[in-house]
């Protein structure tokens, strides 16, 4: 997916990091919360989101909630980074939300402050991706900057043979 910011910046979903978000959806009542990291490459003024971690064991998870375990999260940030041969960036967090047009709720909007101030994003803005259980044309995509939590639009889709 491809989405567009301020028609300055475009961010593009490839698919593998489709594939993680399908995944983790939370498509049945048992199924809890999950998230991770997204990580990136800058090439013009396109940021392609090329990792979507997954959730660490560490994580706490519920059917309405998720939060980040901080020790595992750095280890995952370390190693997703060496793996990479420092060739790919911190982009943003993403997690799922147990409902088909998913919105950030106040208590994410608290923990993405946070994030935005602990984190290092190099872009100077952080992406924020919500996956709902319904179409992924229905995925909450957002930037996080020091002023405000903006909606990103949809920009277009490119298709794949399969997800």
């Amino acid at each position: 997916m491809l989405y567009s910011y301020r028609k300055k910046w475009t961010v593009l979903l490839i698919p593998e990091v489709m594939k993680t978000f399908q995944k983790y959806k939370q498509v049945h009542n048992e199924q809890d919360e999950g998230g991770g990291y997204l990580f990136g490459k800058l090439f013009g003024n396109q940021v392609v989101i090329e990792v979507a971690s997954e959730p660490q064991p560490e994580d706490k998870r519920g059917r309405h909630f998720f939060e980040r375990d901080k020790k595992a999260g750095q280890k995952t940030l370390s190693n997703l980074w060496a793996q990479s041969k420092e060739d790919i960036f911190l982009a943003g967090e993403w997690h799922t939300h147990p409902e088909t047009n998913p919105t950030p709720s106040p208590y994410d909007k608290k923990e993405i402050k946070k994030g935005f101030k602990h984190n290092h994003y190099p872009l100077r803005f952080m992406l924020v991706v919500i996956v709902g259980n319904g179409a992924f044309s229905d995925v909450w995509v957002g930037v996080k900057t020091t002023f405000r939590l903006r909606h990103l639009d949809v920009g277009g889709c490119q298709l794949w043979r399969s997800l």
